[in-house]
């Protein structure tokens, strides 16, 4: 037996967020411009605390059309702490970006905004300036979207993209909203580090029409978590359109 909750949003263009909670969904746009920021993080690793603070005070701020992700990766794992929210996939996404830039290597804690522009992800009003260039940049993709949460723990989300899309892919991110650790050793070790919009499964898919479905961790329940869908161009790395759906039940 499935807990069915629909929502059927234009986004991209639109670019509003919605709430799979049976309220009326919002569709008209806030602005014309967004800005998807990744943030590639560790617990392990000392300056990345005050990049997580910073990400925390976005969320927080409820700026329009701004959507955060802690992406936490694995290359400080072996350096005293193992993050649990690590992974390798994240690790190769940055380095995917770095590959683009023709960087050397990869470092934390690093933010990339909208695919294009990347800086230290602490440098709060560095971030900030780039956010605020972003409001003139029109997306270029739409997204049809049909969501149900499933009682095998599990959101199944059905999707059409339009507009132009070629050489475009659809990033579905499923997020904690917010999580709290004790570090018991390596750089951070004594400190409870707080996050906002971990990073807890992650899929690229074609953008054209289809299905995905991303699983509930262990131990998360769906109202702690939200979808942030965001399409982008594969060569140039480029975002095209971006939306997030909290799931509150």
């Amino acid at each position: 037996m499935k807990l069915k909750l629909f929502i059927f949003l234009v986004t991209g263009l639109l670019m509003g967020s919605a709430v799979l909670a049976g309220r009326s969904n919002r569709t008209e746009p806030v602005s014309t411009g967004f800005a998807v920021v990744e943030l590639f993080t560790s617990q392990g690793c000392s300056s990345c605390p005050a990049a997580e603070e910073v990400l925390s005070r976005l969320v927080l701020s409820g700026q329009p059309n701004v959507y955060a992700l802690a992406f936490h990766v694995d290359y400080w794992d072996n350096l005293g702490w193992k993050d649990q929210f690590s992974s390798a996939h994240y690790t190769a996404r940055q380095h995917l970006y770095a590959a683009g830039k023709g960087a050397d290597g990869v470092y934390t804690p690093q933010a990339i905004v909208n695919g294009e522009v990347h800086l230290i992800g602490s440098e709060e009003q560095k971030l900030q300036k780039v956010i605020d260039r972003m409001e003139n940049k029109t997306a270029e993709n739409q997204i049809v979207l049909k969501a149900e949460i499933n009682s095998n723990r599990s959101v199944e989300l059905q999707y059409d993209v339009s507009g132009e899309t070629k050489d475009v892919v659809l990033n579905v991110a499923l997020v904690q909203r917010l999580s709290k650790t004790a570090v018991k050793s390596g750089e951070n070790a004594g400190r409870n580090l707080g996050s906002v919009n971990v990073v807890r499964s992650f899929k690229t898919i074609p953008a054209g029409k289809g299905a995905v479905e991303l699983a509930l961790p262990k131990g998360l329940e769906a109202k702690d978590c939200a979808v942030i869908l965001y399409t982008q161009n594969k060569h140039s790395m480029h975002i095209t359109g971006a939306s997030e759906y909290k799931v509150n039940l």
